[in-house]
């Protein structure tokens, strides 16, 4: 299992996190970025499934 200190940080400004794109915020702005935070989780989450998906693909060879 990989550290949490290998993930590689989220991209800086511009970018609308994929939780953001999906749905609105059910909880009122405040000062800290609840659902930006919520959407790196889950971007993190996503990218892991997906790399272990392919490894394991790669891994089992040609179907």
């Amino acid at each position: 299992m990989e550290d949490l200190d290998q993930l590689e940080p989220p991209p800086l400004g511009g970018a609308t996190p994929t939780l953001e794109r999906l749905v609105p915020s059910p909880f009122p702005r405040s000062g800290f970025p609840l659902i930006g935070f919520l959407a790196t989780v889950y971007d993190h989450v996503a990218d892991f499934a997906q790399a272990r998906h392919d490894a394991d693909v790669r891994k089992s060879g040609p179907s």
